[in-house]
């Protein structure tokens, strides 16, 4: 089974600064008291941030880890691609004969 790693906003902040968390607010032009309330789980993640939250830190944080619940989760998703890949080969391969 393959693992994905993530990091959630508490673990960008530990890992970057309180510092990197204001500038971020500031790039996504929000406040830090909002993401910090993201942060604690006291306001959800919306989609849409959670996609900007995405675009911003380069992927650092994933739309897919901050609203698995939206998005689906890593495995999911891989599993999905993996699975349709197969089907596409074998239909390939049927086509051929």
């Amino acid at each position: 089974m393959l693992s994905f790693e993530t990091m959630t906003l508490t673990e960008y902040k530990q890992k970057y600064g309180i510092s990197a968390l204001r500038e971020l607010a500031q790039k996504l032009g929000t406040s830090y008291p909002y993401l910090y309330q993201m942060e604690t789980g006291r306001r959800a993640v919306t989609p849409e941030m959670a996609c900007e939250l995405e675009v911003a830190t380069s992927g650092l944080l994933t739309r897919v880890a901050l609203r698995p619940d939206v998005f689906g989760s890593l495995e999911e998703r891989f599993n999905e691609s993996s699975t349709k890949g197969k089907q596409n080969k074998n239909t390939s391969n049927s086509m051929l004969r």
